[in-house]
């Protein structure tokens, strides 16, 4: 066992059942977006890549962290890193014409946009924002995670 890995199981106890609650998390998550969104698996795993690619850099921005991200203040579209097709290709180990016929698919039905530095995940608000569920589910999934720690920290 990892110095890292021992020194994980004794600062926290759960880690196992914590682990377990991430995947079991994520694979909720498959399950929402293939039934609501008739998405493919391989399709999730494109829009998560290419929505962590984007806000990859302004996550760890206080300035961002403490002026945009709400509902009401985006983080605007200027702000993001798009990711590239041959990012998305080699980092999910796909052909290249796969990843790029998926990435168009995906343009084309609104989950993704495209520009000249590559593919990023719109920013929507109002009634245009398709994405609100997505937000509501996994919002849903981390007060989850939270009341858990909550619980076993005492």
């Amino acid at each position: 066992m990892s110095a890292a890995v021992k020194n994980m199981t004794e600062v926290n106890p759960t880690s196992r059942y914590i682990s377990t609650l991430l995947i079991k998390f994520v694979s909720e998550f498959l399950v929402f977006a293939v039934k609501k969104y008739d998405l493919s698996v391989q399709e999730i795993s494109i829009i998560s890549f290419v929505l962590t690619e984007c806000y990859r850099d302004l996550i760890k921005d206080p300035f961002i962290i403490q002026n945009y991200g709400t509902e009401e203040h985006p983080v605007p579209e200027s702000f993001l890193t798009p990711a590239t097709l041959k990012s998305v290709h080699l980092n999910l180990g796909m052909s290249r014409e796969t990843a790029r016929r998926k990435l168009e698919s995906l343009v084309e039905r609104g989950f993704l946009t495209r520009s000249k530095r590559g593919y990023a995940y719109p920013v929507k608000i109002g009634q245009a924002d398709s994405h609100a569920e997505f937000r509501a589910f996994l919002v849903g999934k981390s007060r989850e995670l939270r009341d858990f720690l909550n619980k076993t920290a005492g």
